[in-house]
């Protein structure tokens, strides 16, 4: 984790707030929210963003699980406003974690962002409904 520069600068950071070393789980979630609460200080918005952190969190995962099922990093503009009503694009907008480029394709701004967020969103589900997901419903070996 020391070795990847993404993670250098945040594990630095927290390290000088909390002086020990964190967990890559707790580093991914505290840097989601760091970046969160700092990009949306950033603007003058009518709503607290910590109040409505949990559901701008639970669209963020299923960006991202979209995104691993499509095999895709990016997606169009067309596709995002497909995906979500337009409230919830809005809001995106101030996270920190989920950017459009100047050709109009939306991503995470790390790949590992997208990655930990797949892996949230799979890990709330039960078993079962894991394996729904993740296999062929008319052969479960594959």
């Amino acid at each position: 984790m020391v070795y990847n520069p993404f993670y250098l600068s945040e594990l630095v950071q927290l390290f000088h707030e909390d002086n020990r070393v964190t967990s890559r789980g707790d580093l991914m979630r505290r840097m989601i929210k760091r970046r969160f609460l700092n990009d949306g200080s950033k603007f003058n918005l009518s709503m607290s963003l910590e109040d409505i952190e949990y559901d701008i969190h639970k669209q963020l995962k299923i960006i991202a699980f979209s995104l691993q099922l499509m095999k895709k990093n990016t997606i169009s503009n067309l596709d995002y406003q497909r995906m979500l009503d337009f409230q919830f694009r809005q809001i995106l907008n101030y996270n920190g974690v989920w950017s459009k480029d100047s050709e109009r394709m939306w991503s995470f701004v790390h790949n590992n962002f997208r990655e930990y967020l797949v892996a949230e969103l799979l890990s709330d589900l039960t078993l079962d409904d894991t394996i729904n997901v993740i296999t062929y419903k008319h052969d479960r070996t594959k």
